[in-house]
């Protein structure tokens, strides 16, 4: 019996100790396996989900970062329109592919931001699920009003409002779009009692400001750069901190004597969570090498954007920093999406 306990003791440290060591090699294998897939990276095509539709301006800003980025890499980058859902779509399809570095996604303000403010059930974490890689690009937003509106700068715009309550209409492309927030903020911090008016998307908003059936918007310059070059609207302030090239003459809002009012679309790049580091890094110094490029930074310019450049590190720092301005203030607005 004796002899048999011992045999049966012995066969068990056996078994531990083959367990203990399979265990280390498996991760050592794993450790090891990460640095082979980073210095092979990339060796086949790789895939750019962007969660709108073809042919509209995140689409066309992926599209051309996407090229010059395979170019440098010697690996086409395909794009992949997963439209709906407020970018939800794309963002679950990216957040569930394999960390690998084979997928990388256009994540927006919207996507990293407001979602989580506005939806209280997400299928991805904004913070946790994706590897936050580098940024892509921004577009300025500016207060126009129309042009027979009685303010001819902020200061008057607010001295109307404050004179009469409730007159002034301000239209958004729609309820929880960064115009929307942004007349909200304006509001909260002048003290302001104005309207807002809701609508499904840029173009009928700025519409309807053009005719005079609304006041003003806050609007990306994109949207509303023909119209100021045209006079068909007049712009009082851009919403940040340094003015824009392509309309020098229109002060920011801080010159303006409102400082704190700045408000951002942007886009960054992003890939599932946990894909080595160095696979991260590699992409963000690729995609920053593109957006340094003269002729791309003109081509942004054209199109009413400036270039966003950020490390993996500063990326995820102002995605923070965005989610303090703007979550506490869709709560306290009520904005709910999913109910």
């Amino acid at each position: 019996m004796a002899e048999t306990r011992e045999a049966n003791m012995k066969m068990t440290d056996s078994k531990g100790i083959g367990r203990r060591v399979a265990l280390a090699f498996g991760g050592l294998a794993g450790t090891l396996a990460r640095p082979a897939l980073a210095q092979t990276w990339p060796s086949r095509p790789m895939r750019w989900i962007v969660p709108f539709p073809p042919g509209g301006g995140t689409d066309l800003v992926a599209r051309t970062v996407a090229a010059g980025v395979g170019a440098r890499l010697s690996q086409p980058i395909v794009i992949d329109n997963r439209a709906g859902a407020s970018t939800i779509i794309g963002a679950e399809a990216t957040a569930r592919s394999a960390p690998d570095g084979y997928t990388m996604m256009t994540a927006t303000s919207t996507t990293l931001v407001f979602n989580p403010g506005m939806f209280q059930r997400l299928p991805y974490n904004p913070l946790d699920d994706f590897t936050h890689v580098a940024g892509l690009a921004m577009f300025p937003h500016v207060l126009v009003v129309n042009p027979r509106l009685e303010a001819q700068n902020v200061a008057e715009l607010v001295a109307l409002a404050r004179q009469r309550p409730g007159y002034l209409n301000f239209a958004s492309p729609g309820i929880g779009s960064s115009g929307h927030l942004a007349v909200e903020r304006f509001a909260r911090k002048e003290r302001l009692q104005i309207t807002h008016v809701p609508y499904r998307g840029g173009a009928p908003a700025v519409t309807d400001v053009v005719s005079g059936s609304a006041h003003a918007t806050f609007m990306d310059i994109g949207s509303v750069a023909t119209q100021i070059n045209t006079n068909l609207l007049r712009p009082l302030a851009f919403m940040q901190p340094t003015r824009v090239e392509k309309f020098s003459t229109i002060p920011t809002m801080a010159e303006a004597g409102f400082p704190g009012s700045d408000v951002y679309s942007w886009q960054g790049v992003v890939m599932p969570a946990r894909v080595p580091s160095e696979i991260a890094a590699r992409m963000s110094a690729e995609v920053a090498a593109v957006l340094r490029e003269a002729e791309l930074r003109q081509r942004f310019a054209e199109m009413g954007m400036e270039t966003m450049v950020k490390s993996p590190t500063e990326l995820r720092a102002f995605l923070m920093e965005e989610t303090q301005i703007w979550v506490p203030l869709i709560r306290e607005l009520g904005i709910r999406l999913d109910t």
